[in-house]
């Protein structure tokens, strides 16, 4: 994964991700806003989640792989 040099976040899908004050100009929104607009987030936000690992041992791949899904099991899915 790269960033392609833009003025606009190219990953942003309306209504998918929250506002937070990480990825937004915006500060004082409540928590669980979506972000609607372009305008909403800032270009370099990571808005549609990325997990990564450094390795291709399949044991600790199937232990991320568990963890995963226990956290998938206790909460619903956001990206934020």
């Amino acid at each position: 994964y790269q960033y392609r040099e833009s003025k606009a976040n190219l990953d942003f899908v309306s209504g998918l991700s929250n506002i937070t004050p990480y990825n937004s100009y915006k500060k004082d929104v409540p928590k669980g806003t979506k972000a609607v607009d372009l305008e909403d987030v800032k270009p370099y936000s990571n808005l549609c989640g990325l997990f990564a690992v450094n390795t291709t041992d399949p044991a600790v791949l199937e232990t991320y792989h568990k963890a995963i899904l226990a956290a998938k099991a206790e909460n619903n899915l956001a990206f934020d």
